[in-house]
């Protein structure tokens, strides 16, 4: 028996039961012989992390080794409707379940369209709050020029001499 053949008993995919054994501090190399077979050692330790799989091989194993009789088709209809009256039980557990978590996305998605209400509200205010502020300061003091405007245009690093003695008169 491979991994490949536990995680199809199990009904999970091989990846994941590897990250379960990872979790458990457990390396595949110690449950696996060199081919790739699960040891005996192996074999319990997987029987232990999924106890499916113990059941499973319990229902494989017993026909084999007691060779009795099939049961007679009145006691057959008995368990097949016990089996699916736990089926039943077993979906409806599993539908509570999935109503509870659709009420707890529903509270989740309600919580968040309030605070996104929230933020915009505060944004609305923020940005009302600061027009009021702009409206209220004086104008603001024209831009401080360096005065060449009024001079004319330097005329280079040295326009302040040339601008000099043409004043007087040279």
């Amino acid at each position: 028996m491979k991994i490949k053949d536990v995680s199809e008993k199990v009904g999970l995919s091989h990846q994941a039961i590897y990250k379960r054994l990872r979790t458990r501090n457990i390396r595949a190399e110690d449950i696996t012989d060199k081919a790739g077979n699960i040891t005996d050692k192996g074999l319990d330790i997987l029987k232990d992390l999924f106890p499916i799989l113990q059941a499973s091989e319990t229902k494989e194993e017993s026909p084999a080794e007691t060779e009795e009789p099939a049961p007679p088709p009145a006691d057959t209809d008995k368990t097949e409707v016990g089996r699916l009256h736990e089926e039943v039980a077993r979906l409806q557990g599993e539908v509570a379940r999935l109503h509870e978590k659709v009420a707890t996305l529903e509270e989740k998605g309600r919580l968040l369209q309030d605070e996104r209400d929230y933020l915009r509200t505060a944004l609305d205010q923020s940005q009302k709050l600061q027009a009021i502020t702009a409206s209220k300061l004086p104008n603001p003091p024209p831009a401080l020029t360096d005065g060449s405007e009024e001079k004319g245009p330097r005329r280079g690093p040295l326009g302040w001499l040339k601008g000099r003695r043409e004043r007087k008169g040279e």
